[in-house]
């Protein structure tokens, strides 16, 4: 098998895909309150065509899927998406980022499938915050569908807190009780910046430091490895089934160990989630696909990696469209 690596020395093995830019949550630091212009149906990649694109990549190296959104569990189609893809033999962990608001519906279902690991994203155990946050979501349906992922025994479930000062940095420690309690491995997330970034950016962002710090003061923590395709950094909590986690797109960087690519739902291939530059992909995935051609477009992909990108807590430059269609 070949192995893809970029001109910084870096083996890319890892494949997030984005199946859908649309989602049943508004949250504020993802979707502007004013309305997004979504992906017209007939410009997004079928399952044929996402499964075409998996079954190049995996023949030079990637062996890691993610499925992104948006919110994934809006495709109707998504169970038999993560069937395809497990029948390719190369692949060897596929996991999903969800919301997790319809994930007691589809749980059984995608397990059966071949899912093994389940990224749920939770930004609040409160319920009034959880619902000032998202504008329309329920906690007892993201909690419930955690439940449900637990009862049936999913390899891994991981939970995805993004921390905003002023918002909900208060939880920190309830979020390290919850994962103590349940066993659940928290990860706590910078806050990354957008065009459309929430008034005074620079003053809600917390680093993976000061999390941390908080944390230490009440907690004894203890470095961990942790199974996972991302760059979080883990502590175990002594006498306890605690596990978190810290990420920092920002504060510190981990670009240097990037082993990622992004297929967007329309088919656009990214190297960065901040790239400025994309591949696309789709014209030549609906003509067959012609491997070659799909296989040369990868490899532009790899090409354009870049050693890092250049975002600073005072940058602004994502706006909310491109993060819902490229899914984080």
């Amino acid at each position: 098998m070949k192995i893809l690596i970029d001109k910084y020395g870096r083996k890319i093995d890892y494949l997030r895909i984005s199946v859908t830019d649309r989602c049943n949550l508004r949250c504020i630091y993802c979707i502007p309150q004013f309305g997004v212009l979504q992906t017209r149906e007939e410009d997004m990649l079928s399952i044929k065509e996402i499964v075409s694109f998996v079954k190049v990549a995996s023949s030079h190296g990637i062996k890691k899927i993610k499925i992104t959104g948006g919110e994934p569990l809006l495709r109707k189609d998504i169970v038999s998406l993560v069937s395809c893809i497990k029948e390719i033999d190369s692949i060897t962990d596929i996991s999903m980022t969800t919301n997790g608001v319809l994930l007691k519906k589809y749980a059984s279902d995608l397990k059966k499938a071949g899912l093994k690991k389940l990224n749920i994203s939770l930004d609040s155990l409160c319920s009034d915050k959880y619902k000032e946050i998202t504008k329309i979501g329920k906690l007892k349906d993201v909690l419930t569908g955690i439940e449900t992922a637990m009862e049936l025994e999913f390899p891994q479930v991981k939970v995805n807190t993004v921390i905003i000062r002023d918002i909900n940095f208060d939880e920190i420690l309830d979020f390290v009780r919850f994962s103590t309690e349940t066993g659940i491995t928290v990860k706590f997330i910078e806050y990354m910046p957008t065009k459309n970034s929430l008034d005074g950016y620079a003053k809600k962002f917390v680093s993976a430091d000061e999390m941390r710090f908080l944390c230490s003061e009440a907690y004894s923590l203890l470095p961990a490895v942790v199974d996972g395709n991302g760059p979080a950094k883990y502590y175990v909590i002594p006498g306890t089934n605690g596990t978190i986690g810290f990420i920092s797109p920002l504060s510190c960087k981990f670009c240097s160990d990037c082993n990622r690519i992004r297929l967007t739902s329309d088919g656009r291939l990214l190297s960065c989630l901040y790239a400025q530059e994309c591949v696309d992909i789709k014209d030549s995935l609906r003509k067959g696909p012609d491997i070659d051609e799909v296989t040369k477009l990868l490899y532009r992909a790899i090409v354009s990696k870049p050693a890092s990108h250049s975002l600073t807590v005072e940058d602004k430059q994502m706006d909310f469209c491109s993060m819902m269609r490229i899914g984080g």
